[in-house]
């Protein structure tokens, strides 16, 4: 079975378009994805270099010394996804 075939048997089998699988595999991360995980690994910086005693409070004060805009529910979320706490 070549390449082609087996994308296409695996296509129709999931009952969705081979034109559908490539655009699913070649799209591109979105602006606010990438913007997503450049704050996602700010977040973790700060985290460890606190170490690991920053809350959200002080991270999002932080995160705003340096001049990075976003909402403290954000954070909050972040660091939830990521499993940091403060003590």
């Amino acid at each position: 079975m070549t390449g082609t075939d087996a994308v296409e048997g695996l296509c129709d089998g999931l009952g969705v378009s081979r034109s559908g699988y490539y655009k699913w595999l070649n799209k591109r991360e979105s602006r606010r994805q990438q913007e997503e995980l450049r704050l996602r690994i700010r977040i973790q910086t700060i985290h460890r270099e606190s170490q690991e005693n920053y809350g959200r409070p002080r991270v999002y004060e932080a995160l705003k010394q340096e001049g990075i805009r976003c909402g403290h529910n954000r954070v909050g979320r972040i660091m939830k996804e990521c499993g940091l706490f403060g003590v």
